[in-house]
């Protein structure tokens, strides 16, 4: 029981040093540790974008870690070697959930307002391009 329950805490605890570790030689140019570093962190960032937003479906969910990923690739010069790395990855994370969510929200808007202008106008105007109506002109209810 005791070395479940320290199992269990170890994997719920991800390790900074050793993700820390991973980064700092990739960044040295070890492309296995790099390659390590993107491996360790993956279940992270799906636990972290899954704690801030409910995803819908899993094509969401992995886009955002995909965008996360490639953030943190490109990205990889601004973190500080002396400081911890999971809290720049955190924050890295949430900054790029809370964007797709807003992505998200934006498109179900839009949308939104295409359905209920077609469901509006008479079959003769569906024609008209309703991505060029102005939200200040046309409000849905």
């Amino acid at each position: 029981s005791v070395l479940i329950r320290k199992t269990i805490e170890q994997m719920a605890k991800p390790d900074d040093q050793k993700i820390a570790a991973f980064l700092k030689a990739g960044l040295a140019g070890d492309q296995q540790a790099y390659r390590q570093f993107f491996h360790e962190i993956v279940p992270i960032l799906k636990a972290t974008v899954r704690s801030i937003a409910y995803m819908q479906n899993a094509e969401e969910l992995e886009d955002i870690v995909q965008e996360v990923l490639t953030t943190l690739h490109n990205k990889r010069q601004s973190w500080k070697t002396d400081k911890p790395v999971l809290p720049w990855i955190y924050a890295i994370t949430r900054h790029k959930t809370i964007d797709a969510l807003r992505r998200y929200q934006r498109q179900e808007g839009q949308a939104r307002r295409r359905m209920l202008i077609s469901k509006a106008l008479p079959i003769s105007c569906l024609t008209v391009n309703t991505t060029t109506i102005s939200p200040s002109i046309w409000r849905p209810d």
